[in-house]
């Protein structure tokens, strides 16, 4: 089975989402970065990408629109809590309308993640 990529600055948000994803019967990797999570995946076959959007670095938003060029099969979560005076539905929204398969709200419950992953039907 190929493993799911999760990119989170948040140590206990990418600890969690692990869990989450280990349940469901796939392999995780976790990257606190998208740069290293890229250089991962040109070395590595991967079905889904799970990652925050606001982060040091490349980020989500970017991450995603190169995700999308590079690799348009890998299926896209991305979550988020907002920043500043963007709501979390807004930044879901633009990550959607950028590339990503589905979003998610932080904070959410194990059940919440459990459903979006299986809604990406792999």
């Amino acid at each position: 089975m190929k493993p799911v990529i999760i990119i989170d600055d948040d140590r206990l948000i990418a600890a969690f989402v692990d869990v989450a994803i280990q349940k469901l019967g796939f392999n995780s990797v976790t990257f606190i970065r998208v740069e290293d999570a890229l250089k991962f995946v040109e070395k590595s076959s991967v079905d889904i990408m799970i990652t925050d959007i606001f982060m040091p670095g490349i980020g989500g938003i970017q991450g995603i629109q190169m995700f999308r060029a590079k690799f348009p099969k890998i299926k896209i979560i991305a979550m988020s809590a907002g920043w500043h005076t963007m709501s979390p539905e807004d930044t879901i929204k633009a990550a959607t309308e950028i590339g990503a398969d589905i979003g998610l709200q932080k904070p959410f419950t194990l059940d919440q993640l459990m459903e979006v992953v299986k809604s990406l039907g792999i």
